[in-house]
């Protein structure tokens, strides 16, 4: 095989162009029901009291845009659940050490951590879609600490 050149050729190009067809690409969003709206809300009742929990403890961030807009979400001053990563960046504080904590409640708060880290995931996928929340609470029902949160919540076991 003697291959001398490639080209790569846009629809763009005359000869190119008589051969394709017109593209046209619409976007449509799609507005969230009354009921996805209802579970939204469910869920930053669930989340406000670990959130709470966890500035007690000081283990999430006080300082910085993520802190302000956590602080405002969790006074009730704000009605957006604070992204995952947020959350996952506090886990990974506690989990490497740089969060001074008294060590017999670390444990605690890295457990709290986890269950406010599933509900932000919960809401986050929600806002794509009902079906992927569905299947990502399916894929971590296995785990202690999740089924632990639905036990304890009567607002998630709704």
């Amino acid at each position: 095989l003697n291959i001398g050149r490639i080209d790569f050729r846009s629809d763009k190009d005359a000869d190119v162009k008589k051969h394709t067809h017109h593209r046209s690409i619409q976007l449509e969003p799609v507005k969230a029901t009354e009921a996805t709206h209802e579970v939204q809300e469910m869920l930053r009742d669930a989340l406000r009291p670990m959130l709470r929990q966890l500035r007690g403890l000081g283990a999430l961030p006080n300082e910085g845009g993520a802190g302000y807009k956590m602080a405002r979400f969790i006074d009730g001053l704000s009605p957006d659940i604070p992204q995952p990563f947020t959350l996952q960046c506090a886990q990974n504080a506690l989990q490497a050490g740089h969060v001074v904590i008294d060590a017999r409640k670390s444990n605690f708060a890295y457990q709290c951590c986890l269950k406010a880290l599933v509900v932000c995931k919960m809401n986050n996928l929600l806002g794509f879609s009902a079906q992927m929340a569905v299947d990502y609470v399916d894929a971590q029902s296995d785990k202690a600490y999740v089924g632990a949160m639905f036990q304890g919540s009567p607002v998630l076991r709704e």
